[in-house]
């Protein structure tokens, strides 16, 4: 889905947002001197009516640190907004591919929190080594798709009744949490959360996600579709809020997928495994998550979903029953991936009673281990309300029962 957009500049100043807008540029300085009248009124009509926001400076050749400064001291700008050179010819001729570096570096050395990109035609950016910056928004007219090979995040595809874009992202909110600074696969249409903030996942189920993915030895997590989001009809209104999340399998087979499930299961977090029989998704396998971390302030029907699963169904319309790992929802709190649960342990035990049973994470017996059985510890876990020494099996045994091996 393409979202658009506009750039205006004091040649409308009379400019006010379509009803397809999305996101706006907004020219706000040129050369070392000059600032648009328009900017902020027109940053304001944009900002009442919830669009990304992004300026830009028409750079002139020469003088870049300066004009950074000037740009930078006369942009009033908000968490998440976009700056951007505007790198075209000028007065005085066209700024060189160093002009544009020094400007992109100025600018981002002054406000590192913002994301700095670059505008310019796609033939300066065929026929120059110009660099982007953080994106790039890229101008060429009549016709379907930039012929660039390049990623970009940002089309300018006409000017025709003012300057119109289209941007590559799925959503508003996912150019939003791009814009604040989350990592945004646009192939992928997807938001990496263990790079960036993940705006509209709370930081509490963040933190488990990634937990459970370092333990499922995943090692990253795609979020294919997190809270706000309404489209999809089978969920109904369970994405509307925080604490709902889609995640990607990414190819990963149904023994490593049931195995994220479980951990999550475990640490706060139903996990729905889906398109993995029973379900309509048959061809588009995912991981929807409901957060009972997150129940409180999370969507009625979310709520709904979490309930459902505690008494065995798959939330979904009708009676099917749950098709995911068999494991007990717990919190984060009593997780055994909580890092304020595990200790290191490297060290060598004896059991120090007639049998000690060794238990799985989900607490079911076995091993059966005699005195003076001489346990390897990898770690130890605080798992039902006791510290456990695990070995790499993993097999939990009680630490009280245990003797260090000097």
């Amino acid at each position: 889905m393409a979202l658009y957009g506009v750039d205006v500049s004091g040649h409308q100043p009379d400019w006010e947002p379509d009803t397809v807008d999305t996101f706006v540029f907004v020219k706000s300085t040129e050369g070392h001197t000059y600032f648009s009248d328009d900017h902020d009124v027109q940053v304001k009509r944009a900002r009442d009516r919830g669009l990304q926001v992004g300026h830009y400076h028409f750079l002139w050749p020469g003088d870049a640190l300066e004009q950074a400064g000037w740009f930078v001291a006369k942009t009033a700008v908000q968490p998440g907004d976009l700056l951007v050179c505007d790198w075209e010819n000028a007065s005085g001729g066209h700024p060189s591919v160093a002009d544009a570096a020094v400007f992109i570096a100025e600018v981002k050395r002054l406000r590192p929190s913002l994301r700095v990109g670059l505008y310019c035609s796609r033939s300066d950016w065929v026929n120059t080594s110009v660099k982007a910056g953080d994106f790039l928004w890229i101008a060429q007219w009549g016709v379907t798709r930039p012929s660039i090979s390049s990623t970009w995040a940002f089309w300018q595809y006409s000017d025709t009744p003012i300057d119109q874009s289209r941007a590559q992202f799925d959503s508003l909110d996912s150019l939003k949490a791009w814009a604040n600074g989350a990592r945004y696969s646009i192939p992928y249409q997807s938001i990496y959360v263990e790079l960036g903030p993940g705006r509209y996942v709370t930081p509490i189920d963040k933190t488990i996600l990634l937990a459970c993915a370092r333990a499922s030895g995943w090692g990253t997590v795609r979020l294919s579709q997190g809270g706000l989001s309404t489209k999809v009809a089978d969920s109904a209104y369970t994405h509307a809020g925080l604490g709902a999340v889609d995640v990607a399998p990414d190819g990963r087979d149904k023994d490593a997928v049931f195995k994220y499930c479980a951990h999550l299961i475990r640490s706060g977090i139903v996990a729905f495994p889906r398109g993995y029989g029973g379900d309509p998704w048959a061809d588009q396998q995912h991981i929807h998550t409901a957060s009972l971390e997150s129940y409180d302030h999370a969507h009625q029907q979310l709520q709904d979903q979490i309930d459902e699963f505690r008494l065995g169904g798959d939330g979904l319309k009708g009676d099917n029953l749950y098709n995911g790992p068999n494991v007990k929802l717990d919190r984060w709190a009593n997780s055994p991936y909580n890092p304020v649960n595990i200790k290191a342990d490297t060290g060598k035990y004896v059991v120090d009673v007639d049998a000690l049973y060794g238990r799985n994470v989900d607490n079911a017996v076995v091993r059966r281990r005699v005195r003076g059985y001489v346990v390897q510890a990898a770690r130890q876990i605080k798992r039902w309300g006791r510290w456990n020494v695990v070995t790499d099996t993993p097999t939990y045994y009680a630490a009280e029962f245990l003797q260090p091996v000097t």
